[in-house]
């Protein structure tokens, strides 16, 4: 089930973020809302949110946002997130694939400093430090798990330690870092087979 607005001007947008919000609409529209105040051309970037079989459906209330972005909504049945996320990276247009949870604030040149580290050919992940909602409260353990993700952050910052993406196969499942503000290249995903709904995710 997907609504979509008119693509402006016809021009196939380069990038595509994907939020899979659950039961968040306050959360969610303050960030799509940020997504609108970006640096680059509203053009360049589409944005997809699928909700997560949410107990109010996110739908009317994004129809009725006014975004300078083509802006998608696909409604599905809640599978977790990453089964959203894999929903929206199928449907994606854009080349460069923005991943961003429901609860996090964006800064103004959010999409800019994520896309400016890819460059063609190149197979890599670049994963975002994260600043969440202050009006969502998360449970202890995503509040522990941001913390030392955080930590870790500061430390590549400073030069101190270093981060090493890995795909493993454990328990007969693929796992893979924290979903949210992470950015990789569509030809990536599709070389690992996508991002598998069985992924680990926070």
């Amino acid at each position: 089930n997907e609504h979509q607005r008119p693509r402006r001007a016809h021009v196939k947008p380069s990038f595509t973020v994907v939020i899979a919000p659950y039961n968040r609409g306050e959360a969610l529209e303050r960030l799509l809302g940020q997504l609108g105040e970006q640096t680059v051309a509203a053009s360049e970037y589409e944005v997809i949110v699928v909700d997560d079989g949410s107990a109010v459906p996110v739908e009317p209330r994004v129809r009725e946002l006014s975004t300078p972005y083509t802006l998608r909504v696909i409604t599905q049945q809640n599978g977790g997130p990453a089964v959203a996320r894999h929903t929206g990276i199928e449907a994606a247009v854009g080349e460069i694939i923005v991943i961003v949870d429901d609860d996090m604030q964006i800064a103004r040149d959010f999409i800019w400093a994520h896309v400016s580290m890819h460059r063609p050919g190149m197979r890599h992940v670049v994963l975002g430090r994260v600043t969440t909602d202050p009006s969502v409260r998360l449970p202890l353990f995503e509040r522990y798990a941001m913390a030392k993700l955080d930590e870790h952050a500061e430390r590549i910052a400073n030069g101190t330690d270093e981060f090493v993406f890995e795909r493993r196969q454990l328990d007969g499942h693929r796992r893979w870092p924290a979903g949210g503000r992470a950015t990789t290249a569509l030809h990536n995903l599709r070389a690992i087979g996508w991002w598998p709904p069985g992924a680990w995710h926070l």
